[in-house]
């Protein structure tokens, strides 16, 4: 589990982690249906409730915070893995 700066408690559940992981890596919302064998309106949603939990603006905002939280940790490759 992680904070935000105010100290709320954020935790993603393991799908909006995984979405989130595949969206920074570069993957378009329709190319992560088709791997995980949902619709895309799917993966937009499980995005933007990700999106809500982190008190984010943007999906990149997003990204970030997973980022600074510990919730995706970067490769060196330049993807990143769930943390």
């Amino acid at each position: 589990m992680s904070a935000l700066a105010d100290g709320t408690e954020v935790r993603l559940t393991p799908r909006q982690a995984e979405f989130l992981a595949l969206f920074a890596a570069g993957k378009t919302r329709r190319q992560i249906a088709s791997t995980c064998f949902v619709s895309p309106w799917t993966v937009r949603d499980v995005l933007l409730d990700a999106q809500e939990r982190l008190n984010a603006e943007s999906m990149r905002q997003t990204v970030v915070k997973a980022l600074a939280l510990g919730i995706l940790v970067p490769r060196r490759n330049g993807n990143v893995d769930l943390g």
